[in-house]
């Protein structure tokens, strides 16, 4: 998460494997996984450039970079999805693949689901990331 007052002299800029993220005035979020990447603006107003692609967003705001390049902007609710910021993770209804995925990142140990049926559950709900463990249980 950076929190960046605009100087024009002295650009504010994120590199995140092939994806390019340069502050415009704003607050904002840059999250790799891999090869991929994704820029969410809280605030103002950001630059985001990928190989020829380019984009500005801006509040409320997501892009996502691939190997085949920026995708479209996307508007998301910046409170659900930098919840992280304020020890959570809002779940609004991803496949249960994608939740323990996100839920890694952030304890020891790997987590798998073998069967493709229940990994392609829709989950919804709220992990706080003092108690992972417990959300775990619930799931």
């Amino acid at each position: 998460m950076f929190d960046v007052k605009p100087d024009p002299q002295r650009p504010f800029s994120v590199q995140a494997g092939a994806l390019n993220a340069t502050a415009l005035g704003t607050t904002y979020a840059v999250r790799r996984e891999g090869e991929q990447a994704d820029v969410t603006v809280r605030r103002g107003r950001v630059a985001v450039a990928e190989g020829t692609g380019k984009v500005t967003l801006g509040a409320g705001e997501r892009v996502a970079g691939r190997a085949a390049g920026l995708g479209a902007k996307q508007a998301v609710d910046v409170d659900t999805s930098l919840a992280w910021e304020q020890g959570r993770l809002v779940f609004e209804p991803p496949p249960l693949a994608q939740v323990l995925a996100q839920v890694d990142r952030y304890r020891p140990g790997i987590l798998m689901v073998s069967d493709t049926k229940l990994a392609a559950l829709k989950v919804s709900g709220t992990f706080e990331l003092d108690h992972l463990d417990e959300g775990l249980a619930t799931l």
